[in-house]
């Protein structure tokens, strides 16, 4: 560790400083500089320039000729050739990735002999800078490097100047000695501002040239999204919702009729089959209730024989009456279940109404977008 602390630091970076005294250094350094810039730039248009000529081709099989058209010519001829258009954007480098997640929020819908196409999303979601891979982020700050790497150059020469100035100066001992001084101070100090002009440069060149050519990017970006944007009608996510809410709305009320009418033609069933077998056993009973009646007039005559005859005829009459009323009102009974059979058909093929429905229903739910549009 001694080593570390007593190493002779001062005489590594005078080394490293030595350089400086030269006057041809400074220029060389700043020449290398601007050429770095130039390369720093190159590299970025050997990027960029591939980009803009995929995103001008992006731009124009979208638009095609419709530039200068109506906004429904525009989308009539966008649908007609979409499966041409949709190969097109896939096979685009720059464009496919964003094309094909875009794609997946898009409802088509035939409207007869028609084709309409929906989006719900804004193609701005899909298609940005950053998305398509052209904000350079990274190559936006590049400019910033060169303006440190000046001011380095600048810290670096003048720390230079001061040493070499104060070693030729402690050491100089007549007037040619202090003017080779104050020569290698001025020297030191010229490279210094050569790097320093070189940084500024590079800085101001590369900012504006790669901001103007991001600018041309972001624009055809943009111009696509808008293209998108005329061509495929747009319908947000609040407007299906509301739209499907109504829908469902009106169904709960539909589904609330069916279910009354459902419990209304089970009870006429029930109560109608009641009723016949009621009133078959009713008009039996009053027969019974007849004879027996006419019995009892004929008993007040006071005549035996009258009486035998009505006794005789009223009960047999009275009790076959009654046998028949209870074979009637067996048979009702009997043939009750064969009407709460029907009933329950009737319920089965309301049912099925009410399913045939559902399925009308899920229809208009799938076609609500569309309605929504016109």
């Amino acid at each position: 560790m001694n080593w570390i602390i007593h190493y002779n630091y001062a005489a590594l970076y005078s080394d490293l400083l030595e350089p400086f005294r030269s006057e041809a250094f400074g220029p060389r350094l700043a020449t290398i500089l601007l050429l770095l810039a130039v390369v720093v730039l190159i590299g970025f248009w050997c990027f960029a320039l591939p980009q803009a000529l995929r995103l001008r081709s992006a731009l124009a099989i979208i638009q095609g000729v419709t530039q200068k058209e109506s906004e429904q010519q525009k989308r009539a001829v966008f649908l007609s050739n979409f499966q041409q258009i949709d190969q097109a954007l896939q096979s685009n480098k720059v464009v496919s990735r964003a094309w094909q997640e875009f794609r997946k929020n898009l409802i088509t819908r035939r409207d007869g002999q028609r084709t309409i196409i929906i989006n719900s999303t804004p193609p701005q979601t899909f298609f940005n800078p950053r998305n398509l891979h052209v904000q350079y982020d990274f190559v936006r700050a590049l400019p910033n490097f060169f303006v440190g790497l000046g001011l380095l150059g600048t810290f670096i020469g003048l720390i230079a100047a001061l040493t070499f100035s104060t070693q030729d100066l402690t050491r100089a001992v007549d007037q040619e000695q202090i003017k080779q001084a104050l020569k290698v101070l001025l020297t030191t100090a010229a490279a210094k501002f050569y790097i320093s002009a070189a940084g500024l440069v590079s800085f101001l060149v590369l900012s504006f040239l790669i901001r103007l050519s991001l600018k041309h990017l972001h624009r055809l970006v943009h111009q696509i999204s808008m293209a998108l944007d005329e061509r495929i009608s747009f319908l947000n996510q609040l407007a299906i919702s509301e739209k499907q809410l109504s829908i469902q709305q009106g169904s709960l009320d539909e589904l609330r009729v069916f279910n009354t009418n459902i419990a209304m033609k089970v009870g006429d069933a029930v109560r109608t089959a009641l009723e016949i077998s009621n009133s078959s056993l009713t008009a039996k009973l009053d027969q019974i209730a007849d004879a027996f009646a006419k019995l009892i007039d004929v008993s007040k005559e006071g005549t035996g024989s009258a009486v035998s005859e009505a006794m005789k005829g009223v009960f047999d009459a009275t009790l076959r009456q009654t046998s028949d009323a209870l074979g009637s009102v067996a048979g009702s009974l009997q043939d009750l279940p064969n009407r709460l059979a029907l009933a329950a058909t009737s319920i089965q093929n309301a049912g099925n109404a009410a399913a045939e429905q559902q399925k009308q229903l899920a229809q208009t739910l799938q076609l609500a977008p569309q309605c929504s549009v016109h």
